[in-house]
């Protein structure tokens, strides 16, 4: 991978984080600080397998490039997103329901 990909894809991570950052304020839920806390786990995680501690099984630690990292952070950000707009449906789907009969 070489930097310019890196660049773009750090970029769309900033863009998707800033769009979460706004909707998370329209819902009033803090979802950046749930990507901060992602990315701050992630960090140390990375700083664990720099130091040369093996795993128990001997196996060298398995090393995530920051692509692959930046794509899951990305896709766990959008099913908590789905999973809290299908909350917010279920009541007003209720209260539907609840007119009709």
């Amino acid at each position: 991978v070489d930097e310019f990909d890196l660049l773009t894809i750090n970029q769309k991570v900033v863009t998707i984080n800033q769009k979460v950052v706004r909707r998370s304020r329209q819902m009033g839920e803090n979802y950046h600080c749930l990507f901060g806390r992602l990315l701050s786990i992630e960090r140390r995680a990375d700083e664990k397998t720099k130091g040369r501690r093996r795993r128990r099984d001997g196996c060298p630690p398995i090393r995530v490039s920051r692509v692959q990292r930046a794509t899951h952070l990305i896709l766990l950000l959008l099913q908590s997103l789905q999973l809290h707009s299908q909350r917010r449906k279920q009541p007003e789907e209720k209260r539907r329901e609840g007119r009709t009969t």
